[in-house]
């Protein structure tokens, strides 16, 4: 196999990768707003506890993912930590 045949795929797979942890973190985003809408709107205790924490588990999770904006940074970096770190304020609420 050529290099440069090797050097697309390699690409490819690391697109794919971002693709699928930008979809995850987007799948947390959408559970989070789904949730607060009907936290919003319910009469019943039942659902408006299961409701939160549905969006603390999707909080949480979201916490592990990397934003696409923040890939090429490192994972000490001030701006991941400050990404965690909304994330944790978020779910503790």
């Amino acid at each position: 196999m050529s290099n440069k045949l090797k050097a697309l795929m390699a690409l490819a797979l690391l697109g794919a990768s971002s693709l699928a942890v930008a979809a995850d973190l987007a799948d947390d985003m959408d559970t989070i707003a789904g949730n607060y809408k009907t936290v919003l709107s319910t009469d019943s205790t039942d659902t408006l506890k299961q409701s939160l924490q549905n969006m603390r588990a999707a909080a949480l999770d979201a916490k592990q993912s990397t934003p696409p904006k923040l890939e090429d940074k490192a994972a000490g970096s001030p701006e991941i930590k400050d990404f965690q770190h909304g994330w944790t304020s978020l779910s503790a609420r």
